[in-house]
């Protein structure tokens, strides 16, 4: 089934505007908790328990995401992605604005960091049926040639979030240090209402993807999404987890560990890190789309493949840059240039490997079962790595090390992201099995 052109512009809009929103949201929290959460919501604990504490918090969203891929993921699946993605956005955007009103822990005592909690496993269930369905309504709308470049957009859009989440971060550190952590902590938080308005207005003006569209048409819709995905898709849900995990990890000890690791023990302002993150995130949207575009001529598999090896060389040298004082150097290369080649490629090649009648489960599930093994316990991993070598990164290297080996060997084994343009082939449903063995015997 065809769409408009018209419909694929703003099916382009609302899956770019969402990823902007769910990352914007998702990771303002957790530089929050690099910076300040530790001393509003865990003041009693001393510093390096508060910041494990606060961390923990972080990693809540995390382990909260297969729920929500689970629940918006049969959904969406069941009723279609348009209906389930205006959900996920106001679950996203409300706990976000809450959070800047809370109050801490010196105001209502314990039923602070409780709350917070709360408000975090909201997040992290409507980021888990987010992702999937905004890559989705990209992927399942674009024309026959152009999977790739489509399902860049939300790409860049993520990137987006990354940079308004940043460079937000970066404006209220400038206030007085006083005022930062009475109320300016709070700003990042409250002006998420913004993209939440302008991602609800387009996303009413969407249609349903032409996939989708054909598979209800066909009588294909299944009961129980995720019992056809365990039976059906075991294999492939795996290699998108190994080949999502190694970037999630980096990327979560960039964002979160790396804040934290460049003022503490680098010496460098918090200003300047914020800085350089702003401009590397800045640096990726480009790149992101370049990888779209070249995506669509070489193939995902490829640029993955030389992503991950990229990146996991740029590894061994990025925490010495860092430790120089060359921050901007360091998150510029890696999260500007050389990020975007394994994170691009995920929106179209991780869809392909899935029927259109459960791929929104299937895509949802794999990549935040991803994000508990990668980014939910990565900082943290990160963190006991160093205290336990003196100081050292070496081991985080490592890790990071063997995670890309295993993102490469996942990668092998998916089909190219090209099937997406092949006819869909007929599911035949348990009925029709049935039919047809009463018939023969």
């Amino acid at each position: 089934m065809e769409t408009s052109r018209s419909n694929r512009r703003y099916a382009l809009v609302a899956s770019t505007v969402g990823t902007t929103l769910e990352v914007y949201d998702f990771f303002i929290y957790g530089t929050a908790a690099a910076l300040v959460f530790s001393t509003q919501f865990f003041p009693s604990l001393d510093p390096a328990a508060g910041l494990l504490a606060a961390f923990l918090t972080y990693a809540v969203g995390y382990v909260a995401r297969p729920l929500g891929a689970l629940i918006f993921g049969h959904f969406g699946d069941r009723i279609g992605r348009k209906s389930t993605l205006l959900v996920t956005m106001l679950l996203m955007a409300v706990p976000t604005v809450l959070i800047g009103c809370l109050p801490n822990y010196e105001q209502i005592g314990l039923a602070a960091p409780i709350i917070l909690c709360v408000l975090r496993i909201l997040q992290g269930v409507a980021y888990g049926g987010e992702w999937g369905g905004a890559v989705l309504l990209a992927v399942e709308t674009a024309p026959r040639g152009r999977k790739s470049f489509f399902g860049s957009l939300p790409s860049a859009g993520a990137a987006a979030g990354l940079v308004l989440s940043t460079v937000a971060w970066a404006a209220t550190s400038r206030l007085p240090e006083a005022d930062f952590q009475q109320w300016g902590w709070r700003l990042p938080f409250v002006a998420s209402v913004v993209l939440m308005a302008v991602g609800i207005f387009v996303r009413l003006k969407v249609e349903e993807t032409p996939d989708y569209r054909q598979t209800r048409s066909a009588g294909q819709i299944p009961r129980a999404p995720i019992l056809d995905v365990f039976r059906t898709a075991k294999a492939s849900m795996l290699w998108c987890i190994g080949a999502r995990v190694f970037e999630n990890s980096w990327f979560s000890i960039v964002l979160v560990f790396l804040v934290g690791y460049a003022v503490s023990a680098a010496g460098i302002s918090k200003m300047e890190v914020l800085n350089a993150i702003a401009l590397g995130a800045a640096v990726s949207v480009p790149t992101l789309l370049l990888v779209g575009l070249l995506g669509d001529r070489v193939g995902q598999k490829v640029l993955y493949t030389a992503g991950a090896i990229a990146l996991a060389a740029w590894t061994w040298t990025m925490f010495d840059l860092v430790r120089d004082g060359q921050a901007k150097l360091a998150l510029v290369v890696g999260l500007g240039l050389i990020w975007p080649f394994v994170y691009g490629p995920q929106a179209a090649l991780f869809a392909a490997q899935f029927d259109a009648r459960i791929r929104y489960t299937a895509l949802s599930v794999a990549t935040q079962l991803a994000g508990i093994l990668a980014g939910a316990i990565a900082p943290l991993i990160a963190t006991v790595l160093m205290n336990r070598a003196n100081g050292s990164t070496l081991p985080i290297e490592i890790y990071l090390t063997v995670l890309a080996l295993a993102g490469l060997a996942s990668t092998y084994f998916m089909k190219p992201h090209q099937v997406l343009d092949e006819p869909a082939a007929p599911v035949q449903t348990t009925a029709a099995r049935a039919a047809v063995v009463s018939t023969s015997a």
